[in-house]
């Protein structure tokens, strides 16, 4: 159950990915008169959380396996435990909080690339983007390591007294 339910959690995030690969497009073409990114690189952007979309579309639930690896409830049973819910819960925070950095990072990527060509770039701007790559790494956390997180919210010894 808990696999199937992440599978799903995971084609949502795929169709978001998609959607996102569009926004992107319209974003350098928005701006290529303004930023004149070269066409490979604005294809390259483009092409990445497209391509991302489709593996994660065509195999959620080899992914939801490899995310969830040591589940310890059958998949038969319809009740799943606090640990695993808690390690679900993980996953799916951990996609949120990467899409929600997504749209900044394209932005700021952009940015950056009109600031280098203009030699307008300075440590400030980069410093006040770090968070979003804190954000990235929080949310790559929350998805790769799901079990770390339920073990501390869950400890052995906790659910052993209950």
């Amino acid at each position: 159950m808990s696999k199937q339910l992440t599978a799903l959690f995971i084609r949502l995030f795929s169709l978001w990915l998609a959607l996102m690969g569009l926004q992107i497009y319209f974003i350098f073409y928005a701006s290529k008169a303004l930023l004149q990114i070269p066409f490979y690189l604005s294809l390259l952007c483009i092409a990445l959380p497209v391509l991302l979309a489709v593996v994660l579309w065509k195999f959620p639930l080899a992914i939801a396996e490899k995310l969830l690896n040591g589940i310890h409830s059958p998949e038969e049973k319809t009740s799943i435990s606090s640990r695993d819910i808690a390690a679900i819960a993980s996953v799916v925070i951990g996609l949120w909080t990467v899409i929600n950095a997504l749209p900044n990072a394209v932005g700021g990527f952009v940015t950056v690339i009109g600031l280098f060509r203009e030699g307008m770039f300075d440590t400030s701007y980069a410093m006040s983007k770090l968070a979003i790559l804190l954000q990235f790494g929080i949310g790559s956390y929350l998805i790769f390591r799901p079990w770390s997180l339920a073990n501390r919210i869950f400890p052995t010894h906790a659910i052993a007294d209950q």
